[in-house]
């Protein structure tokens, strides 16, 4: 559900996910997707001034969302400013 929303309605400028989602449902694959929708816009999907915060008690799931979102996030700062120099 969370997929279609973003997809209809863009990326918010802010997300606070929760890794665990019920039975084996997690976060990742909206995570996944936001960030093909970006790769998919050159960059443009995901607003520059997106902020997100990861609220889950699963430590290792909170950390695999927080980290695979941030590097993609730094990785796509780094193209912006290569382009632009």
């Amino acid at each position: 559900m969370a997929i279609a929303i973003i997809e209809a309605n863009g990326c918010p400028a802010e997300i606070s996910f929760d890794h665990d989602l019920g039975g084996d449902d997690t976060a990742m694959p909206v995570v996944k997707r936001l960030i093909e929708l970006d790769l998919d816009a050159a960059g443009a999907y995901i607003p520059p001034d997106f902020h997100f915060s990861v609220h889950s008690a699963n430590p290792v799931g909170r950390e695999n969302i927080r980290a695979l979102l941030a590097q993609y996030l730094v990785v796509r700062l780094e193209s912006d400013h290569k382009r632009d120099t």
